[in-house]
């Protein structure tokens, strides 16, 4: 655990797949609950929308922003078992509901 300034984070690696996991809380989080962001080396390959005409495949890696404790946790469970399909899905998961919201 680190305390980068005032946000404490966590940082766990999968020395196997050289892959790593951050949580950070999140302490300029608008709401009263905790809220967190989570941060992967994990790469997904993504659809984006370029000047609302084209669609290309665009390389990300896996973050999420506003996270509960459960979603933490399950990503965090995720992460430990090695499912990263589960942490992908996840992430096209929140994008989608992101682009639905928009």
């Amino acid at each position: 655990m680190q305390l980068d300034g005032a946000s404490p984070t966590f940082t766990i690696a999968d020395e196997k797949t050289e892959q790593t996991i951050e949580i950070v809380l999140n302490t300029y989080g608008s709401s009263q609950e905790l809220n967190f962001i989570v941060k992967t080396d994990i790469p997904v390959v993504v659809a984006k929308k370029m000047f609302g005409l084209v669609t290309r495949q665009a390389k990300e890696t896996v973050q999420f922003k506003q996270l509960s404790l459960v979603q933490v946790k399950a990503c965090l469970t995720a992460f430990l078992k090695q499912d990263t399909d589960a942490l992908v899905r996840y992430y096209q998961q929140s994008k989608q509901q992101l682009a639905q919201s928009a």
